[in-house]
């Protein structure tokens, strides 16, 4: 990839976690009384994704644009890693830290298969099943160990299945 497709993925993907992140406070999924998103760290989040959109490019042998489940997995990883949902009391900091930015990687994954499908997410989201799998997947993302190819798995599974 050349600096400009560089460039341009970084402002794609940096618009597109703000995007979810403005979509998730105004739903009041999250909570800006009490945290928010750092710019400087969101800038780490999209220069790992762009460090590991080009190996997992390489190792796939993807020429083309990847899928947003991808973008999904790679960018919920990238969120866990470097955690740009920052609580404003440092008292709070630990618990609002994952449990934020959990809620963050997990809403932005389905925000970005939305794009392919709307109705499907609506529907998935709307299911009775949603919630356990929600407390399930925030669970593994806060208690467990992940990567980007695990991640980039539970968004392609949701996208490759019908409700």
């Amino acid at each position: 990839m050349d600096k400009d497709t560089i460039r341009e993925i970084k402002r794609k993907r940096t618009e597109q976690l703000i995007d979810a992140t403005n979509k998730m406070i105004k739903t009041g999924i999250l909570d800006l009384e009490s945290s928010f998103l750092d710019a400087n760290i969101v800038s780490e989040v999209v220069d790992f994704y762009t460090r590991e959109l080009k190996t997992i490019k390489e190792w796939y042998n993807i020429t083309d644009k990847v899928n947003y489940a991808k973008i999904a997995g790679i960018m919920a990883s990238g969120i866990m890693l470097y955690r740009p949902w920052i609580p404003r009391d440092t008292n709070q900091a630990h618990k609002i830290k994952t449990k934020g930015n959990a809620i963050l990687a997990i809403y932005q994954g389905l925000i970005l298969l939305s794009i392919e499908d709307y109705d499907f997410i609506n529907r998935f989201i709307a299911s009775s099943k949603f919630m356990y799998w929600f407390d399930i997947f925030q669970y593994i993302l806060r208690k467990r160990h992940h990567n980007a190819d695990m991640l980039i798995m539970v968004f392609e599974t949701i996208r490759n299945c019908s409700i």
